[in-house]
């Protein structure tokens, strides 16, 4: 009698096998592999990196130079995208290493947070300055002091997420 010889199953990490998931979806998309959407960040820079999201690269004929498809996260940022647009490509172009983006296309919505939990430890509580403090402490209306309180908080957080961009 022959003995049949059972499969071996092996355990593998997840990150080993996502490529082969994921290149389908994100050729569909335009994208020859992850790492441009892994990697947008460090391609276009930490500050627009924050603020954008490569959707999909649709090519032009022959293969073409094509445009980039961006969401962005709101109407002010897709404008100030639009003034820096050339800057944009260029740096998309040298990670590619060829020219391979033409025009930017962007459109506005809500973007995926990559790591919000590790976002949320990584970002310090601002504390208004004593001038701010002094200024709402002496407003009346508690809800408007706590609305001004939460506003000020935000924009000192908004200055500490993207120095030199306010």
């Amino acid at each position: 009698m022959k003995s049949r010889k059972q499969p071996i199953y092996v355990t593998r990490a997840i990150g080993s096998i996502l490529p082969k998931v994921t290149k389908t979806a994100f050729r569909r998309q335009g994208f020859a592999d992850v790492d441009i959407v892994a990697d947008w960040p460090s391609i276009i820079g930490k500050k627009w990196g924050v603020l954008t999201f490569p959707e999909k690269l649709r090519f032009g004929k022959n293969k073409q130079p094509g445009t980039l498809y961006l969401r962005a996260d709101s109407s002010g940022t897709a404008m100030l995208i639009k003034h820096v647009e050339l800057e944009l490509i260029e740096r998309v172009n040298t990670y590619f290493g060829y020219k391979a983006v033409k025009n930017l296309k962007i459109s506005q919505g809500m973007l995926v947070q990559q790591s919000p939990i590790k976002q949320a430890k990584a970002l310090p509580k601002q504390e208004l300055d004593s001038n701010t403090k002094q200024a709402i402490s002496d407003i009346k209306n508690e809800s408007l002091r706590e609305a001004l309180n939460k506003l000020g908080a935000s924009v000192q957080m908004l200055v500490f997420m993207l120095p030199g961009f306010i």
